[in-house]
């Protein structure tokens, strides 16, 4: 009893936060700013997790602020990452020649990057043994990978329903 309560007021105020900072960066519900619905993922997200790990209130308090700033320095090597490929991708868009140097380049900053995005996630997990017990951070390590297997799931299944009625769709016509 009480600790369902504690749980729902904990969601309860991520999802009232939320909502005060989608309304102040003049956001509605779908994300639409700058075509990102970043803040409407970031909220899904610490449902989820908050869901996944079975926080506690007091745990919810210490390991969200840390997993932002995971989830910012994540951010800065996705960027990184990005940008190491933008000189290949413009000289294709413009048909010039590449040479086996600037591949190799590009390629090593994107290795290199993904080494740093694998060490940092680690460190996060390990580092979170202070606020979650050895069994949350057991969830926590495999929680990026469920989530995505469930995103694909449920693209799948759409994309299943939309294809079938398009092919529904061709038949009646002809």
């Amino acid at each position: 009893g009480i600790i369902v309560m504690k749980r729902f007021w904990m969601i309860y105020m991520i999802v009232l936060m939320s909502s005060v900072t989608m309304a102040q960066a003049g956001m509605d519900w779908d994300g639409k700013k700058d075509g990102r619905g970043k803040e409407k993922r970031e909220m899904m997200m610490m449902f989820r997790l908050t869901e996944e790990l079975n926080l506690t209130s007091e745990q919810g308090e210490k390991f969200f602020p840390r997993f932002r700033e995971h989830r910012k320095a994540m951010d800065k090597i996705r960027v990184e990452m990005k940008s190491s490929g933008e000189s290949i991708k413009i000289k294709l868009e413009k048909n010039e020649t590449l040479d086996k140097g600037d591949i190799k380049k590009a390629v090593n900053q994107i290795r290199n990057s993904k080494k740093a995005q694998a060490d940092l996630e680690a460190e996060f997990v390990l580092d979170m043994g202070k606020v979650l017990s050895p069994e949350q951070q057991a969830k926590l390590a495999m929680f990026k990978h469920k989530m995505v297997k469930d995103i694909r799931k449920q693209m799948k299944g759409r994309h299943d329903r939309d294809g079938k009625k398009q092919n529904r769709n061709k038949r009646n016509r002809w």
